[in-house]
C-alpha cells in the first residue's frame, strides 16, 4: 500500500532578497573577531532582512495537524550586501504586531541599534531600539520562456552521510524520462519554466548539477538552520564566490540525524534561492516542486487548514519518489503568468458574463474565446482537468475549482463539474461588499479531442443572476431565462411561532440509505462513497442493480429540494462540515443530527431534516397541476409541483425556488421552504479582543476562512458572532 506523510514541511520565508549576498566567509570572520559575535559594540547598528519561519511538524508527531511553531529570523546586510546565513531574531511583539504586514510584504529591513550576533543568535534588542527601514526588492521573473540553473548540495558529515548517492540525486532533479523537479515544472508550465543543472565547469567540481561537501562536525549536534548556515559557508568556500552569483536555485540535502530531524521534512526561503531538504525528502519530487514553488513566491494552498488543497503541489507532500503528478491552483498559476494571454480578470458589477473555461493542461489547444484562468473579486477560477501531467491531482479532479486569496496564500473554496444541480453553481453572499451575490454556474460541458480542440467548461459568472442558454451535460436543450416571473395561487406563508420537528423515515422524499452497505464482486461500498465517485455511480445506477434502489438520490432515481450548506460549523466546540457528519457511523446520526444541535441546521439532507413538521401539520406541495406559472415575455406557462422536481428542471429550482417568489410557498416541499430557522444573527452591537485588537462580528463576516475558524473556537466570540460561527440551531 501506498503511504504518505501529512503537511510535514518547514517552511522558511524570506522576505527581503534584492540585495547582493554578502560573503557568508565575511560574516564568519566578523564574527570569529568578535569571540562570536557580530556587532557587539552598542555604537555600531545591525541591519537585518526579516524572516519569518513556520516550521509544520511531520503527522503525527505528537501534535495536531497544523500546529505550528513561528519563529522570526535575521539575514545580516553588510556594505548594502545580505547574507544568506540566517538567526533568529526576537523582535518586541508589539513592533512585529505594528509592522507585520510591510514586513511581508518584502520591502523592509529592520535596523537594530546596538544589536549584535553571538551564540547564532541576534541579541542586544530592546522596545526602544528597532526601526523599520525601506530595502529594494526583486522577485524571480518567470514571463515568457524562463531557464534557471539548479545546485544541489549533498551534504556528509563526520556522523552521517547522505541518503542518496550523486547520480542518483540528480537523476530525482533533472531526469527528463519520469517525473521530476525540472520535467514536471517544464510540464506544468507548457515549456516555460526550464530547470538545468548547474554546469560542472565552476570551481569546486560539480557533477550533473551536484556539489558534494563534507562538513567536519557531528551533524547530531545542530538544528537545521544551524547546519544549513555551515553548508553555505562550506559551499561559498569550495565556489569561491557568493552562491547565488553562479546559480539561480540552491538545493541543500542534509544528511538524516540532525538534532532536530526526528520531525521536520524541508523548508525554503520564500523568493529566494535556497531550499533544504531532511535526508529521503531530498528524492521526493512533491517536496521538490512544494519547496521550489517557494522559491519562487509561491504560498501555501490551504483547506480549513493549512496544506490541505491537494489539488497541486502547494499543499501535503508525500514520501514517494516520482509521484503525485499534477501542479498549481489558481492562484499560483495566475502569480507564475505562464497563462496570462489566456486569463481574465472580470468586473460583474458591470454585467455578468458568460464563456468558456479551459483546462490548463490543453494551454496549447486553447482558441481565442476560451480562457484558462478566470479572476473575479478575490476568488480565482480553473480547470483542474485530471489527465496528461495533472492526472493525480487529488482534490476536485475534473471540476472548475475555486479558490480564494487576498495574501500571498490561497484558501480552496469549492468545485464545479455540472453532474447534478448541487455541483452546479457556487454562490457568495455580499460579494466584495456589494450586498449581491455572486453566482458561478457551469451550463455545459465540452470534451475536446486531444489534438486541436481543448476540454472546456461554459460558464456564466454575475452578480443576483443566473444566465445560461443550454443546460449542464451533452444536451444541447436550450434553458430559457425568466425575464419576468409572476406566481400563482398566493399561499400563505406564517410560519408557526413555534415549530416543533419529528425526525421522518428515511424515503419520505428522496434519499439515500445511509445504513446499506452495497455488496459487489469489486468490493464493498456505501452511498456516502457513491455520492463522490462519479466511475462508480456510472458503473452500478442503472435500473436493476441494489445501488439504484439504496442510494436514490446518488444515483439520481429522484430528487428533492433538500440540500446540505456547503460551509463549516461549531459542533462540540470543533470546526465540523457536513461531509464529518456523513462520515460518522449511522447509528450516532440521531444523536448528531437531534433538534437544537448544529449539524439539524446545516446539514438538512444528511440529517434528513428538510421535511420537519409544522404545527402539527405535514409540510408539503401543492398537487395542482397549475400550483404556479411562468411569465416570458408575452407567453405564460403554468406547471406542477412534481414538474418542478423532475431532476432536468434544476435550473428551474434554482431559478424560483426564491422566498419573493410564490413557488416557494406553493412548493414548499420541494423548496425546502419545510425547515424552520431559529432566529440566528450576529450580535451587531457587541466587540471581542482577538489578537490584542478590537474586533466585531462585521469584520469576522469577511475575513478568510482560517481566520474565522481560529477566532470562533473561542466560546466568547462564538457566543456573540453565531450567524458567521456557524452557531445556529
Amino acid at each position: 500500500m501506498m503511504s504518505y506523510k501529512i503537511s510535514s514541511t518547514v517552511i522558511l520565508f524570506i522576505f527581503v532578497h534584492s540585495l547582493p549576498f554578502v560573503s557568508s566567509n565575511k560574516i564568519s570572520s566578523l564574527r570569529r573577531r568578535n569571540q562570536g559575535t557580530l556587532n557587539s559594540d552598542s555604537t555600531t547598528t545591525l541591519r537585518c532582512a526579516v524572516t519569518l519561519v513556520d516550521t509544520e511538524y511531520e503527522y503525527p508527531a505528537g501534535r495536531d495537524l497544523g500546529d505550528d511553531d513561528d519563529e522570526i529570523l535575521c539575514q545580516p546586510v553588510v556594505d548594502r550586501k545580505m547574507s544568506a546565513l540566517a538567526y533568529p531574531l526576537n523582535l518586541p511583539q508589539d513592533f512585529f504586531e505594528l509592522h507585520k504586514e510591510k514586513l511581508f510584504a518584502g520591502n523592509r529591513d529592520v535596523l537594530i541599534h546596538g544589536g549584535y550576533i553571538e551564540e547564532n543568535v541576534v541579541k542586544g534588542i530592546t522596545n526602544d531600539n528597532v526601526q523599520l527601514v525601506r530595502a529594494a526588492r526583486a522577485v524571480a521573473d518567470l514571463s515568457g520562456y524562463v531557464e534557471r540553473s539548479v545546485l544541489v548540495v549533498r551534504v556528509g558529515a563526520l556522523d552521517s552521510s547522505p541518503v542518496y548517492e550523486a547520480q542518483e540525486m540528480s537523476d530525482n532533479f533533472f531526469s527528463e524520462d519520469r517525473l521530476t523537479l525540472r520535467s514536471q515544472y517544464s510540464a506544468c508550465s507548457h515549456g516555460k519554466l526550464t530547470f538545468v543543472p548547474a554546469s560542472g565547469q565552476l570551481a569546486g567540481g560539480i557533477e550533473n548539477g551536484v556539489l558534494d561537501i563534507h562538513l567536519n562536525l557531528q551533524a547530531k549536534d545542530y538544528s537545521r538552520l544551524e547546519l544549513t548556515n555551515e553548508a553555505i559557508i562550506e559551499t561559498e568556500r569550495i565556489l569561491k564566490t557568493s552562491i547565488t552569483q553562479v546559480v539561480n536555485h540552491v538545493i541543500i540535502c542534509h544528511p538524516p540525524n540532525l538534532r532536530d530531524a526526528d520531525n521536520w521534512l524541508a523548508f525554503a526561503y520564500l523568493n529566494q534561492p535556497i531550499s533544504v531538504y531532511n535526508g529521503e525528502w531530498c528524492g521526493y519530487v512533491s517536496a521538490n516542486m512544494h519547496e521550489v514553488g517557494h522559491n519562487l513566491g509561491f504560498r501555501h494552498s490551504n483547506q480549513i487548514g493549512s496544506y490541505a488543497d491537494r489539488t497541486g503541489y502547494m499543499g501535503y507532500s508525500y514520501n514517494v519518489t516520482g509521484w503525485p503528478s499534477m501542479c498549481f491552483n489558481a492562484v499560483k498559476n495566475w502569480q507564475a503568468g505562464w497563462f496570462m494571454d489566456r486569463a481574465i480578470d472580470l468586473d460583474v458589477t458591470q454585467g455578468g458574463w458568460k464563456g468558456k473555461i479551459a483546462t490548463f493542461v490543453d494551454y496549447h489547444l486553447v482558441k481565442a474565446d476560451e480562457y484558462v484562468l478566470v479572476k473575479v473579486g478575490d476568488l480565482f477560477l480553473q480547470y483542474n482537468r485530471a489527465k496528461g501531467m495533472n492526472a493525480e491531482t487529488f482534490d476536485k479532479p475534473n471540476q472548475i475549482v475555486i479558490v480564494e486569496s487576498n495574501t500571498g496564500e490561497s484558501e480552496l473554496i469549492g468545485g464545479l463539474d455540472g453532474e447534478d444541480f448541487y455541483t452546479t453553481y457556487f454562490q457568495r453572499q455580499n460579494f466584495t461588499g456589494t450586498g449581491e451575490t455572486l453566482f458561478v454556474a457551469i451550463c455545459s460541458h465540452h470534451f475536446g479531442d486531444n489534438k486541436t480542440q481543448a476540454d472546456y467548461f461554459r460558464v456564466f459568472i454575475g452578480l443576483d443572476s443566473l444566465d445560461c442558454s443550454e443546460r449542464s451535460g451533452t444536451s444541447n436543450e436550450i434553458i430559457p431565462v425568466p425575464a419576468t416571473v409572476s406566481m400563482s395561487p398566493t399561499v400563505s406563508s406564517q410560519p408557526s411561532p413555534s415549530p416543533s420537528w419529528i425526525p421522518p423515515e428515511r424515503g419520505q422524499s428522496c434519499d439515500d440509505d445511509l445504513s446499506a452497505i452495497i455488496v459487489t464482486d469489486a468490493g464493498n461500498f456505501t452511498c456516502n462513497t457513491l455520492s463522490i465517485n462519479t466511475p462508480l455511480r456510472q458503473n452500478v445506477c442503472i435500473e436493476g442493480h441494489e445501488a439504484y434502489n439504496v442510494c436514490a438520490e446518488s444515483c439520481g432515481k429522484c430528487v428533492d429540494g433538500c440540500a446540505d450548506e456547503d460551509r463549516y460549523f461549531l459542533y462540540e466546540q470543533q470546526w465540523r462540515n457536513c461531509g464529518w457528519v456523513r462520515d460518522q457511523p449511522y447509528l450516532d446520526l440521531n444523536a448528531i443530527c437531534a433538534l437544537g444541535n448544529t449539524p439539524h441546521n446545516y446539514c438538512r439532507e444528511t440529517c434528513n431534516s428538510c421535511d420537519s413538521f409544522i404545527d402539527g401539520n405535514s409540510c408539503g406541495d401543492s398537487i395542482e397541476d397549475d400550483a404556479f406559472s411562468i411569465s416570458l415575455g408575452i407567453s405564460s406557462q403554468s406547471h406542477s409541483c412534481a414538474w418542478l422536481s423532475h431532476s432536468k428542471n434544476w435550473f428551474w429550482r434554482f431559478a424560483l425556488c426564491n422566498e419573493k417568489y410564490e413557488t416557494f410557498h406553493a412548493c414548499a416541499k420541494t423548496c425546502s421552504k419545510c425547515f424552520i430557522r431559529s432566529s440566528c444573527e450576529d450580535d451587531v452591537n457587541s466587540s471581542f479582543l482577538l489578537n490584542d485588537v478590537q474586533r466585531d462580528c462585521s469584520w469576522l463576516e469577511n475575513e478568510f476562512i482560517w481566520t474565522i475558524r481560529d477566532a470562533c473556537i473561542q466560546p466568547n466570540i462564538a457566543d456573540k458572532c453565531r450567524k458567521t460561527c456557524g452557531g445556529c440551531v
